[in-house]
């Protein structure tokens, strides 16, 4: 490694506005060659992950489906049989964990329309739970994929469901405790279920 590209580097840094840096670690052969951090950030703060939490809850499921307490071909609302949902259909009866893991449940969810602002209406609902699960499913959107946090937020709840354990204990006796990652947390929301779509630390 070329210290001399290093200090170029941090030089670089420290003239273009060095507070946009929070951290900086490089590993080399399993060695740390060069830390860094700014105020208030350090070694042990927590960053808010928002949807790289999707990829969590995936391999979640994915050690949920090895161990078999979840079936990607089992049906949502059988998860819930506790509750009513609005919209009803026989598309929305039948919507699987697979649709969910892949988003493709053809849930009305335009996430990424900033005129809709489902999102936020969403995120301060009662119920994320059954604020979801009470969106209308559009027919011809069955099987094609769109971004959809609420997918993943069912999932988690599935999960926590079918396990007995929230997200964030499953998570961590399967995977996390296992590869050192020991202080992730996954934000509960009022439905006191673990946001498996965003906002974990």
């Amino acid at each position: 490694m070329d210290s001399e590209k290093l200090v170029e580097m941090f030089e670089y840094i420290e003239q273009y506005d060095p507070k946009k840096l929070h951290g900086l670690l490089i590993i080399r052969n399993g060695h740390i060659i060069a830390e860094k951090y700014t105020f208030p950030y350090n070694e042990k703060f927590t960053h808010n992950t928002y949807s790289v939490t999707k990829s969590l809850t995936s391999a979640i499921a994915g050690i949920a489906l090895d161990e078999g307490i979840i079936n990607h071909n089992d049906r949502v609302l059988d998860y819930f049989p506790d509750m009513t949902f609005g919209n009803m259909s026989e598309k929305k009866e039948n919507m699987t964990i697979e649709q969910l893991l892949l988003m493709k449940t053809g849930i009305q969810w335009p996430e990424w329309d900033s005129d809709k602002q489902i999102f936020e209406v969403w995120e301060n609902s009662e119920s994320l739970l059954q604020y979801y699960l009470d969106q209308p499913i559009i027919k011809e959107q069955v099987g094609k994929w769109n971004y959809d946090t609420g997918a993943v937020y069912v999932l988690g709840a599935i999960i926590e469901r079918a396990s007995g354990m929230t997200l964030n204990e499953y998570g961590k006796e399967k995977i996390f405790d296992r590869i050192g990652m020991d202080s992730l947390q996954f934000h509960v929301t009022n439905d006191g279920i673990a946001h498996g779509g965003t906002y974990s630390r």
